[in-house]
């Protein structure tokens, strides 16, 4: 018989804070129960919540660890501490020592970028290593309203207002997926568990500076603005909120336009498809972020109507084309010091993938094409003006047309032709020993060398793909 005068029931109530990261993993389905999660620990009270308020909900947690060793002592003291920390959790431990500066100088790049490449790069190789395919990391909410007021000062749309993702792949070709448990809790959020949980942590005294940027939103524009507008703080966090349903929106309705204006294998976006204006501009800009472009220059590219007018990013060129703008990955487009020497007979491999044909036949063979892909000149000439070479235009070539008396810029040949800048750059000369053009490759045929009723060897010269 039970005595129930003596029966207790213990109940054990999970930290507001741990609550809320275990909704936002489940709504948000960042990664199943159980799962081995990588979480990137610096040892500073965000990432020291984060795997302090994962390891007791029971994920088994890896602590990955980045030693840039920018500050000295403080950078050697940020690894102490979270190496204790990490086994009081009861995680593994790893760390990774790095030469930011020097990756930064190699790469010509800044050291805030020379970290951010570092860190996710070994964190990818560190998931393979320890079987995990989840990297979590500390931001919160405060440090999203920072993200959206950066962007805003500098200039942005939708896409840099809606705040971070709560899941993104870590690279283009990984399935590592970096997630963002803590981005519903705020910063006070934060250290109230932290203290509540009886756990230190170590603060980077660079965050206490103010000359970044966002350090100074952070440390004085934010309370600066909360000081007149007590709740800014929220106001901010629920329109990015609502920025995030409105881009979801945004992607679907361009992605439906993109799909019938942009061929994605030429690379060539037909504006006339489209016949609103705002749309036209917004179309234009989701094409050449793709390529590299800021938002300015797609709106420039809009705006002009200068056939062969150029831009250029880092990653990409883009042509106006009459009402197309075309673009061209930097590392596709042709270049000038393309020269290959032709085979006679045999086939000539290009680089782009075209091959040339050269062939000796007999009259009964000889089949004039109008397209002028296939051309036949007099063998026996050929061979004293060799070697022939195929090479791409230049400015200043001359070239006299089959047919016609003298020779004209080559470039105005191509003007009549309405090719755009990229198209000329694509076309193939054949040239002689002296730099006659005898044949633009599947174009037209010069008046050097024909074949006539004395010529007695004929060479077919085509491209066969």
């Amino acid at each position: 018989m039970i005595n129930r005068k003596f029966c207790v029931t213990f109940v054990f109530e999970m930290p507001v804070f741990e609550e809320k990261i275990a909704e936002c993993i489940a709504s948000r389905g960042l990664f199943a129960p159980h799962e081995r999660i990588v979480v990137a620990f610096s040892g500073g009270a965000d990432s020291t919540a984060l795997l302090s308020a994962l390891s007791k909900l029971g994920y088994e947690c890896v602590a990955a660890h980045c030693n840039f060793h920018l500050r000295g002592a403080e950078s050697d003291r940020d690894e102490t501490f979270a190496r204790s920390m990490a086994a009081r959790l009861g995680a593994k431990f790893f760390v990774k020592d790095f030469d930011a500066s020097g990756y930064a100088v190699e790469k010509k790049i800044s050291t805030e970028m020379a970290c951010r490449d570092l860190r996710y790069e070994w964190f990818g190789r560190l998931c393979e290593e320890v079987g995990a395919k989840v990297v979590a990391v500390a931001h919160h909410a405060d440090d999203n309203v920072e993200t959206a007021l950066l962007n805003l000062f500098r200039g942005t749309g939708i896409a840099g207002l809606k705040g971070m993702r709560y899941s993104r792949p870590l690279s283009a070709e990984s399935d590592v997926r970096v997630v963002r448990p803590m981005l519903d809790a705020s910063r006070s959020e934060v250290e109230e568990y932290l203290s509540s949980e009886g756990l230190g942590y170590v603060t980077d005294s660079t965050n206490l500076e103010n000359d970044f940027m966002r350090n100074r939103i952070r440390n004085v524009v934010l309370p600066a603005i909360e000081k007149e507008f007590p709740d800014a703080r929220h106001g901010i966090a629920t329109t990015i909120a609502n920025l995030a349903d409105d881009y979801g929106l945004n992607v679907s309705v361009l992605s439906h336009y993109i799909k019938d204006c942009f061929n994605e294998k030429t690379g060539r976006l037909r504006l006339l498809l489209i016949n609103d204006m705002s749309i036209v501009k917004a179309v234009t800009a989701a094409v050449a972020s793709r390529y590299g472009f800021s938002r300015q220059q797609a709106y420039d590219m809009t705006q002009t109507h200068q056939p062969g007018c150029r831009f250029e990013s880092k990653k990409a060129i883009a042509v106006v084309d009459r009402a197309d703008i075309v673009f061209t990955m930097r590392d596709a487009v042709p270049s000038v010091l393309d020269v290959v020497e032709l085979k006679l007979p045999g086939e000539t491999h290009l680089p782009d993938g075209n091959v040339i044909e050269t062939t000796f036949v007999t009259r009964d063979e000889v089949k004039f094409t109008r397209d002028g892909s296939t051309v036949y000149f007099d063998g026996d000439v050929l061979h004293e003006v060799s070697p022939l070479k195929m090479r791409r235009w230049q400015e200043g070539d001359r070239f006299r047309p089959f047919g016609m008396v003298g020779s004209r810029l080559l470039s105005d040949v191509f003007t009549d032709l309405k090719l755009n800048e990229m198209e000329k750059r694509s076309v193939w000369l054949l040239t002689d020993c002296v730099e006659r053009i005898l044949w633009i490759a599947g174009i037209r045929a010069s008046n050097h060398f024909p074949i006539t009723s004395t010529t007695l060897s004929i060479v077919r010269i085509r491209v066969v793909k």
